[in-house]
């Protein structure tokens, strides 16, 4: 079954262990990997739920409130493996968000991925700006350089933070 970008998120962080709902929340706001709303976050882990990639389980807080509480299961962890192996790209309007997943999940190979990508993308704009005669063509195609640099230069830190924190055995 498909995931979206952020059900793969979500299936990351309580892989690492289990949660609850408000807790995750926090965690993304505050760890700027995903910037969700409540609702938002909440029907997603819904749909996990109901696509057999999460249980839940009613826990009481220190003031006798219930809240569920969110754990990944066999399939759940299926889909943690399968992105942390991607290498897929998709378009240049979702890297914030797929690229933050992936740095979160440690796969380095999506980011080599990455790189190569770009490397290539910024080829073909630097062919293309020798011919570009119009002013306002030429300046769009600038700020698209700088936004692929900006990227590859993302990926080349995040390859060498993943593989520092595989040579510390971060988490």
């Amino acid at each position: 079954m498909k995931t979206s970008d952020l059900q793969r998120t979500l299936l990351v962080f309580i892989s690492e262990k289990p949660y609850l709902a408000k807790d995750l929340l926090e965690k993304l706001t505050k760890s700027r990997i995903w910037n969700t709303s409540r609702q938002q976050m909440y029907g997603e882990l819904k749909i996990l739920e109901k696509k057999g990639y999460l249980d839940s389980a009613i826990v009481y807080d220190s003031q006798k409130s219930p809240s569920k509480q969110y754990s990944i299961t066999q399939d759940g962890e299926s889909v943690v493996r399968e992105t942390r192996g991607s290498t897929t790209i998709t378009t240049q309007f979702k890297f914030h968000s797929e690229s933050t997943m992936m740095l979160k999940a440690g796969n380095i190979h999506y980011f080599y991925e990455l790189s190569a990508h770009l490397t290539r993308l910024l080829e073909e704009a630097y062919e293309e700006q020798k011919v570009l005669v119009d002013p306002i063509e030429r300046l769009l195609l600038d700020r698209e350089i700088t936004y692929f640099k900006s990227e590859y230069d993302y990926a080349v830190s995040a390859i060498h933070l993943i593989k520092s924190c595989k040579q510390n055995d971060y988490s």
